[in-house]
């Protein structure tokens, strides 16, 4: 008897280590499966049918035009933005990779045929050309041309992950944007690579859709946390046609982290601009939020998050919770519309109204 329970006692610790490895091997195939790197005379074959199908006159000529060298283009950029004037130009194959993420955007980049720096092309269809540059592994830019007027935007979201952006010519859609997760788990899953086609609208890139809803919305409760630092603690809630009304909390006029306590700032009241309304549910219609996932996280600690609640279509309601405010691109694009609404409108101080103030939104 003693002789059969070391047997089994053996078999046992045999059978778990068989299982650990099959598990392990199982959860990291799912979790980085990926197209293998193509040979450098495909790579070599792909870029350079990638850069004659950017080769489209742009209906105007601009100073970007004239851009030629690396140096022209980094010094053009830096001079745009006070936020961009040490950025470095760097292709995203020269790039030393740190870590696995980094190791597959390079994989990504070499099988798209990215292999420059930056590349210029009239991405949101104004006549004007426009410049996708990259600065390695570090950041991802577009700077859009509108004539006197230039703006830089970052179009790697999370500000921390290197992107793969790949211009998409005749197409509504413009971009396609390769994302790898900095982290491999997420909540106890695997997390896999993805990608995303952009377009431009309303001073912003913005997930494509070319079918966008047409919701009415009736109200809009928005609820902004505080992060570790001096991020907005506030609430707004928004009635269409109505009196909405703005409960500043902490870090909204006042950013001295000392001087806050636990008193609030204050409880407002007023009726929002309509074409502002309007701006705000266009954007929500266009971004289809209805379908929306209802929680959003990244990966990252002591950073704000935001509750929105809408009721739309007469009774219908769709809740999103975002830690980290980077749900999607369109959503990161509505909660920038929603803040600013705090100092574009004309709000007026008075007592609380009981019933506003929203209730276990984090």
């Amino acid at each position: 008897m003693k002789n059969l329970s070391i047997i089994l006692l053996i078999l046992f610790f045999i059978s778990c280590k068989e299982e650990r490895v099959f598990t392990k091997s199982k959860v990291d195939h799912r979790a980085f499966t990926w197209t293998k790197p193509v040979s450098n005379d495909h790579s070599s074959q792909i870029a350079k049918s990638y850069e004659e199908s950017l080769k489209i006159k742009p209906a105007n000529f601009s100073d970007i035009d004239s851009l030629i060298s690396e140096k022209e283009v980094q010094d053009f950029i830096r001079k745009q933005d006070t936020n961009y004037d040490k950025f470095e130009l760097e292709s995203l194959p020269s790039f030393k990779a740190n870590n696995q993420p980094e190791s597959i955007i390079k994989i990504i980049a070499k099988n798209q045929g990215i292999n420059k720096s930056f590349y210029k092309y009239d991405i949101d269809g104004n006549g004007l050309t426009d410049i996708i540059a990259f600065a390695g592994g570090k950041s991802t830019i577009a700077l859009m041309n509108f004539g006197k007027q230039k703006i830089v935007k970052q179009i790697d979201m999370y500000h921390i992950e290197p992107v793969v952006v790949k211009i998409i010519p005749a197409r509504k859609s413009r971009l396609k944007v390769y994302t790898v997760p900095s982290t491999r788990w997420e909540y106890g899953k695997p997390v896999k690579p993805t990608s995303v086609e952009l377009t431009f609208r309303e001073n912003a890139f913005v997930e494509f859709n070319d079918d966008p809803t047409n919701k009415k919305i009736n109200k809009i409760e928005f609820a902004a946390s505080m992060c570790f630092g001096t991020c907005p603690d506030f609430q707004l809630t928004l009635n269409k046609n109505n009196i909405s009304y703005f409960i500043a909390k902490h870090y909204n006029f006042n950013q001295q982290v000392n001087k806050q306590g636990d008193v609030e700032e204050g409880f407002f009241k007023g009726k929002i601009n309509d074409k502002d309304f309007e701006r705000i549910e266009d954007a929500f219609n266009y971004i289809d939020f209805e379908n929306l996932k209802s929680e959003y996280y990244i990966s990252a600690t002591d950073m704000p998050s935001v509750t929105v609640v809408i009721t739309y279509d007469n009774g219908k309601v769709k809740k999103i919770y975002d830690y980290g405010l980077r749900g999607t691109y369109g959503l990161h694009e509505v909660y920038k519309m929603l803040f600013s609404l705090r100092f574009t409108q004309k709000w007026i101080e008075t007592k609380e109204v009981l019933g506003v103030r929203m209730k276990d939104v984090f």
